[in-house]
């Protein structure tokens, strides 16, 4: 299993798995446009691979906020492992490769990643409760109906 940074031309193929594992309903030309629209600090998008290179997840890092000039508060974007691939531990090893070379790649850039936000569905909640946990990370939770959703945000410190 590998971790990777997506390359530009690779984007299509990243939302392209998006759509069929997280926003089915949505067309890929509204993906798109919401991607290209993500403003000054494009996304760290990573890929994860099975053993023989066939991606099975993905994740991308934007920033969500600042506290300060230098401290900011990563927003995980997308996340998703295919169906057929989960409880191999992959979700687990893209969502850490994947935070630690985006703070990596900040930190470059003289910009100190304090905290996470993360929007997970009431499905994908218990990962995140455990590797958060994991990670000793303090965080809190927050569910709320919101229309047919029923989304649970994180809020953790790092």
């Amino acid at each position: 299993m590998q971790v990777r940074r997506v390359k530009a031309k690779e984007q299509s193929l990243m939302l392209e798995g998006a759509r069929d594992n997280i926003w089915t309903s949505l067309p890929i030309e509204t993906m798109k446009a919401w991607w290209e629209e993500d403003g000054p600090y494009k996304p760290n998008s990573f890929f994860v691979t099975d053993e023989q290179e066939n991606v099975v997840g993905a994740a991308s890092w934007s920033i969500y906020d600042h506290y300060s000039a230098e401290e900011i508060v990563l927003d995980l974007e997308l996340f998703y492992i295919q169906e057929n691939q989960k409880r191999k531990g992959l979700g687990r090893q893209l969502f850490c490769e994947s935070l630690v070379q985006t703070r990596r790649a900040l930190e470059s850039h003289d910009l100190l990643v304090v905290g996470l936000f993360i929007e997970s569905t009431v499905e994908g909640a218990p990962f995140y409760r455990k590797v958060l946990g994991e990670l000793k990370f303090p965080f809190s939770e927050l569910s709320r109906r919101i229309g047919k959703l029923n989304p649970t945000v994180f809020l953790a410190d790092i």
